[in-house]
């Protein structure tokens, strides 16, 4: 039972992982399409 909570963490950490890295690389690539980041924390 725990081995399966541990590949459900993994894969949602990973999915976390790689929106936070793309998010950064495209933020740091284009930063004067979106100034405003009032919607976002």
């Amino acid at each position: 039972m725990s081995l399966k909570f541990f590949l459900v963490g993994g894969v949602i950490f990973a999915v976390y992982m790689f929106l936070t890295i793309w998010n950064i690389y495209n933020g740091s690539k284009s930063p004067s399409k979106r100034v405003s980041t009032r919607g976002e924390e």
